[in-house]
């Protein structure tokens, strides 16, 4: 899971890096993004944020995903 922007090229980078590396790979600007089907079966998830995301929002996205 990454956290940033639509146009964070930053973010764009970190999600196309953990595809080519065999994972299913989302960005989301917020936690509201976040999709509870996206989860279905998965017993772990990374996350990961652009550079210039707030940690405000990383912190709503992973208390978010703790929730679900």
């Amino acid at each position: 899971m990454v956290v940033g922007g639509p146009d964070s090229n930053n973010s764009r980078k970190l999600v196309d890096l953990a595809r080519r590396l065999g994972r299913e790979a989302y960005q989301v600007a917020n936690a509201a993004e976040l999709q509870p089907e996206w989860f279905k079966g998965v017993k772990r998830v990374g996350l990961t944020a652009g550079t210039s995301t707030p940690d405000a929002v990383v912190d709503a996205v992973r208390a978010r995903l703790e929730a679900l």
